[in-house]
């Protein structure tokens, strides 16, 4: 969504700290959010803000021009609290959540990205180290969501390009899947300690040189549990290509890995933005929301004039 230019709009700050939400006209319900992106000579804004609930018709105010606001009045880890274990935008290495503050980075370069800013993997060393967290850890135990922007130049190494990787075989790992299926994805969780079960959404279910959202939602409290996959807001068909057995595994003590798995062997080639992990199992709707709200913005909502 777009503010005016501060210096030569009404915005009162350059730093945009002036810039705030509410459900309210006159502010007094502040809504919890975060900006990603203000740039005051092109009045451009990028924020995310919390609702409480979202019907048609949902009406919220943004607020501008107030000079008494000197301090940042944004709260990021609020936008992101509750079932939210991992937000990153990739406008910078960091976790909007706060729950992981220490990361390793790989030629993973900023670039132009769905929303502000991305992150290009090479296809052969990049990769985002993030660690074993306890809020990521087992994040599909009792139901998890795993999602993420896309823009794939080729399938990556392999053919198995990583958006993420926690332990191939043992942990879990989502990505491009030229191999296996055809220009399709895959999803891989371990099971019984020496094996694991993969998926995969269908042949020529993605394309190259394009943006596309994917969201895998999975329960892993047993084996018999298949995942869900969304790709573009819309749920596909998903094929058993090894069918899992025993207790799915944990991976706990296992590191993830954004774009790549840890022996650098499945770079992801293209473009990653907006990586998240959800501890709860998202709903149709809600995946479906949240892609035609970044994908489509300008059929999402509309802008009144200023009151």
């Amino acid at each position: 969504m777009a503010a005016r230019a501060g210096q030569c709009g009404d915005v009162a700050r350059s730093d945009g700290f002036d810039i705030y939400f509410s459900a309210d006209q006159l502010g007094a319900v502040r809504l919890a959010h975060e900006v990603e992106l203000y740039a005051p000579d092109t009045g451009t804004l990028v924020a995310w803000v919390k609702v409480p609930s979202l019907v048609p018709q949902s009406v919220l105010y943004l607020h501008y021009g107030d000079t008494t606001l000197t301090t940042d009045p944004s709260t990021p880890t609020a936008v992101w609290s509750g079932s939210y274990e991992l937000v990153m935008h990739l406008d910078a290495i960091a976790d909007a959540t706060g729950k992981t503050t220490s990361f390793t980075t790989m030629a993973a370069n900023p670039t132009a990205g769905r929303i502000d800013q991305a992150r290009s993997f090479d296809g052969v060393t990049s990769r985002i180290g993030v660690g074993s967290q306890a809020a990521i850890d087992d994040v599909f135990a009792g139901g998890g969501t795993a999602e993420s922007w896309f823009n794939a130049t080729s399938f990556g190494e392999g053919s198995f390009g990583r958006f993420f990787d926690k332990g191939n075989g043992d942990g879990w790992s989502l990505f491009v899947d030229n191999s296996d299926a055809t220009q399709a994805l895959g999803f891989v969780h371990g099971s019984g300690g020496m094996g694991w079960g993969q998926w995969n959404a269908p042949a020529n279910s993605v394309s190259l040189n394009t943006w596309h959202h994917v969201a895998l939602v999975y329960d892993k409290d047993s084996s018999a549990n298949d995942p869900v996959i969304y790709i573009d807001g819309a749920s596909v068909a998903v094929t058993r290509f090894t069918t899992p057995s025993g207790t799915m595994d944990s991976d706990a003590a296992i590191d993830l890995f954004v774009g790549n798995r840890s022996s650098i062997d499945r770079a992801f080639d293209g473009q990653l933005d907006e990586v998240r992990l959800s501890s709860v199992s998202r709903s149709a709707d809600w995946i479906s929301t949240g892609y035609r709200n970044q994908a489509e913005p300008a059929t999402f909502f509309t802008i009144s004039a200023p009151l």
